[in-house]
């Protein structure tokens, strides 16, 4: 009994590390973009995400964006894929079946968003540059200097945000 006690105690301090070192938010209902994180000085981001389907994160030129300039879609066709796509509802551009890159309703899922001046990327994992990829070329030079997040369906959905990411180039990355 001594044993689990402490091994229960390990994991909700482990636990507790990632909830204080992001942001967490949570979404009951259809909405629009929120929370928009500044990501100027960054070129990636580590997430987690919980819920049955369409986590959904876009990347925009400025906060008062109307439309993101990218959109990933996580856990999109009742959780049966998971792409990148160029514009809000969209056609996904990139896409994979993978298990490992959908949602889970019982866990958080840890996944990362990449960026520079060739491609946006996505994968899951907690290091960025690693796991499932999906990549897509970027389109114009304009720059990615906000995220934001929104559910889609009115499922409940959770987020937790890294607060640090790098400027390191994926490349670079062990």
């Amino acid at each position: 009994m001594k044993i689990w006690n402490i091994l229960v105690t390990i994991i909700f301090l482990v636990y507790d590390t990632y909830w204080t070192n992001g942001v967490i938010l949570t979404y009951n209902e259809k909405t629009t973009f929120t929370h928009y994180e500044s990501v100027e000085l960054q070129n990636s981001k580590v997430f987690w995400v919980k819920g049955l389907k369409d986590g959904i994160l876009g990347l925009f030129e400025t906060s008062d964006s109307p439309e993101p300039l990218y959109e990933f879609l996580i856990g999109g066709g009742n959780n049966k894929y998971t792409g990148i796509r160029n514009e809000t509802k969209g056609h996904v551009r990139r896409l994979s079946r993978k298990e490992d890159i959908l949602l889970d309703n019982t866990r958080f899922k840890p996944f990362w968003l990449s960026w520079d001046e060739n491609f946006v990327q996505m994968g899951s994992g907690l290091t960025v540059g690693s796991g499932i990829k999906l990549s897509l070329p970027r389109q114009h030079t304009i720059p990615l200097n906000f995220l934001a997040l929104r559910p889609d369906y009115g499922l409940p959905i959770s987020f937790i945000l890294e607060l640090e990411c790098s400027k390191i180039p994926i490349t670079d990355l062990p």
